[in-house]
């Protein structure tokens, strides 16, 4: 993002100063940082040394362009102070490491140097233009700016935005299914018994009878598909007010939001039908659901879980007589 804005950023300085009538030399420098910055880009690109173009980065806009560009303008008569300031945000933004500071450290160290050698050396920093057009310039090269930095913060705005929003969805969502998981599942039903105390729900929990069966003949990979159509399955036969969850291994759980007994049934034979084509391609070993139901009735999570699981444990049992 930050190869990408300079090499914008440079072009577009080249091209102010061609309009502003600006010594070749403040065309040329930013002409050449552009070609450098993309040549970067490339490589960037092509993840060789990633850490070692950014710090090459920081070394030719901070120790190299700054000091440059400075001593060819007007310097602080100029432009230039705003883009210092850029610089040394854009080089504290891409620190990682401590010696790294290094380089926002270098510019302060830079600025107050050049600071004390614009009065000595006056020739050196002429305003070579009229008042109406160093006003001109300095519009102009301060839009510029303030449209690079507010490039910058939305940028950033919306990667954190992106990265706050995956980290989430990483730790409530199971990973191999892709619904959620038992930490939040907990998480779901404390605050929906807290937020709608007198609404009941059903808590459905399931496991896969015979599944250590597929990974033992099929392999782990044909378990992991077993278990992500299984998912697939739970979420195709709920509704949107309902949770699906896994729980753990192969056991999973569907909380139906202001369900009971007769609601449970009915839920329960979509799963088995959508879950059917699986359960056929493994019949050899046995391969089917094993179902234990509970109601809310203002009682405890702990309780819920046990009554649910004492249910699914007779379920096994007495599919294991047949």
């Amino acid at each position: 993002m930050i190869l990408i804005i300079s090499i914008s950023a440079f072009v577009v300085v080249a091209m102010v100063n061609t309009i502003n009538s600006r010594p070749l030399v403040n065309i040329i420098i930013p002409v050449v940082a552009a070609v450098v910055v993309y040549a970067m880009y490339f490589l960037f690109r092509r993840n060789t040394k990633r850490n070692w173009i950014k710090n090459s980065y920081l070394f030719l806009l901070c120790n190299i362009y700054l000091p440059l560009a400075w001593m060819t303008s007007p310097g602080s008569y100029s432009a230039m102070s705003f883009y210092a300031v850029l610089i040394l945000f854009v080089s504290i933004f891409l620190v990682n490491k401590r010696w790294e500071y290094a380089f926002p450290v270098s510019i302060v160290i830079e600025m107050i140097i050049l600071l004390k050698i614009e009065p000595r050396f006056p020739d050196q920093f002429t305003i070579y233009s009229t008042l109406e057009m160093r006003s001109i310039d300095l519009i102009m090269n301060f839009l510029v700016v303030a449209g690079i930095f507010f490039v910058i913060v939305v940028t950033l705005n919306r990667y954190f935005d992106y990265e706050h929003h995956r980290i989430y969805n990483v730790s409530v969502t199971d990973q191999l299914t892709g619904i959620y998981n038992r930490h939040y599942l907990f998480h779901i039903i404390e605050n929906y018994k807290h937020m709608v105390p007198q609404q009941e729900f059903a808590f459905v929990m399931m496991d896969l009878n015979h599944f250590k069966r597929v990974n033992d003949v099929y392999g782990h990979a044909d378990g992991d598909e077993v278990l992500k159509a299984f998912a697939l399955a739970l979420k195709a036969a709920s509704r949107k007010t309902d949770v699906v969850a896994r729980y753990g291994g192969d056991e999973f759980v569907v909380v139906l939001s202001g369900a009971d007994y007769e609601d449970f049934i009915i839920v329960k034979s979509r799963i088995v039908e959508l879950f059917k084509s699986t359960a056929d391609k493994y019949k050899a070993v046995g391969l089917s659901i094993g179902f234990g139901f509970s109601q809310s009735l203002d009682l405890p999570l702990d309780d819920i879980i046990k009554i649910a699981d004492m249910d699914l444990y007779n379920d096994k049992n007495i599919k294991q007589t047949r």
